[in-house]
């Protein structure tokens, strides 16, 4: 199952999606000040006006509890038919807001400010910053609580410059540039660590343990840090523009303004592609379920797992393969099985493991996919046929 809904204004942009963790239900927000809340069916069930363009928002497992962080300096929480629970007006834009599974901790991005609050709308706790807060992020569990800001500051630089008869000139010249941070709190309001990077970040995802994802579009790199701020990881993938972490941190999906949505596993391999209508602002993903929301451009999109971009395998396969390999893996597949030619031209492109092009380390890729979509059945006959290719 696959559906999109564009913005009733043409020319605006969803911001944020959010998921319910049963895949039940879709809440989004963006610039033209409209909460919208759907069934998986893609029925509009209602849609919420705020006085302002909606930056983010969040939604327990089960869709009965929805948070809203607008520009109208206000963040909303509403129940699932769309009634208005409690209003909060802050000191300033609000930027972020992100809530536990089970919607009793929410933790909110306002200025310079982060705060948690519970679900009756009591402030449990707030925390001043040095920067902008950009994105918040909690874990499912409640127990970290993460943020991003940045700033913009001038910095020195020394600059060189000859004169026309060679002569080396060195004078003290300033730049302005932006400088990001990273914020990480337990549930008490404690301060577990404070990471800056000379790098704007523009996105950002937690793991129940604390593993923080963190991607910039300055040098086009992502990161994966644990809990003190030490990096575990560093993926050449580029800088996303939206993450979402799977609760057990074995499995990030990453969108991007170049259209592209990337699933990867904890190693930096690429699980799968899909190409989004636009740019991608916002990825929900029910891990549980294998279904995923998407803000792009002034798109909401919702798929049911990967079976909207289904393609005939071997089709697929010999096209960028070539015909002449075919013959080893005729035996791969009977017709009924299909696979999304994208991802398996990302597959053999970019994931190291697969440049080789071994017929039995693609499809090893594309079983991991389907088991982790829950798509059992086919993710065991691949890792058969897999088995059996690298045996023979």
């Amino acid at each position: 199952m696959r559906w999109s809904y564009r913005l009733i204004k043409g020319e605006g942009k969803v911001l944020s999606v959010a998921i319910s963790s049963d895949g039940e239900f879709i809440v989004a927000g963006g610039s033209d000040h409209l909460v919208y809340f759907f069934n998986k069916e893609s029925k509009l069930l209602w849609r919420f006006k705020t006085k302002g363009t909606v930056n983010s928002v969040s939604i327990s497992s089960n869709g009965e509890l929805i948070g809203v962080a607008s520009e109208d300096h206000n963040v909303y929480l509403l129940d699932r038919l769309g009634r208005r629970l409690q209003v909060y007006e802050m000191n300033g834009r609000v930027t972020g807001i992100s809530m536990t599974s089970d919607g009793s901790l929410i933790t909110i991005g306002s200025n310079r400010r982060i705060y948690l609050i519970d679900r009756e709308g009591d402030i449990l706790w707030e925390r001043e910053s040095d920067d902008f807060i950009d994105k918040v992020a909690i874990s499912t569990g409640g127990t970290i609580i993460a943020a991003i800001g940045y700033s913009d500051r001038m910095y020195p630089i020394e600059s060189c410059l000859k004169d026309r008869d060679g002569n080396t000139l060195f004078f003290q010249d300033v730049v302005q540039a932006t400088q990001g941070r990273v914020y990480l709190f337990d549930n008490k309001g404690k301060l577990l660590g404070e990471h800056r990077v000379p790098l704007e970040l523009r996105s950002i995802g937690i793991s129940d343990d604390g593993d923080l994802l963190i991607g910039s579009p300055s040098d086009s790199r992502t990161y994966l840090l644990d809990i003190q701020g030490n990096l575990l990881m560093e993926y050449n993938l580029g800088g996303p523009s939206a993450i979402s972490v799977a609760p057990d941190g074995g499995m990030f999906i990453l969108g991007f303004h170049d259209y592209n949505i990337y699933g990867v596993d904890r190693s930096g391999a690429l699980l799968w592609n899909i190409e989004a209508p636009g740019p991608v602002n916002s990825i929900s993903f029910a891990f549980n379920r294998g279904f995923i929301a998407v803000g792009a451009g002034n798109n909401i999109i919702f798929s049911e797992g990967i079976a909207p971009f289904i393609v005939d395998f071997k089709e697929s396969l010999s096209s960028f393969i070539g015909n002449k390999d075919m013959t080893q893996l005729d035996h791969i597949m009977d017709a009924s099985t299909k696979l999304s030619s994208s991802m398996i031209k990302s597959i053999v492109k970019r994931a190291p493991i697969n440049r080789g092009l071994k017929p039995e380390k693609i499809l090893y890729s594309l079983a991991s996919l389907y088991e982790r979509a829950g798509i059992i059945q086919k993710a065991t006959a691949l890792y058969k046929h897999a088995k059996n290719i690298k045996s023979s």
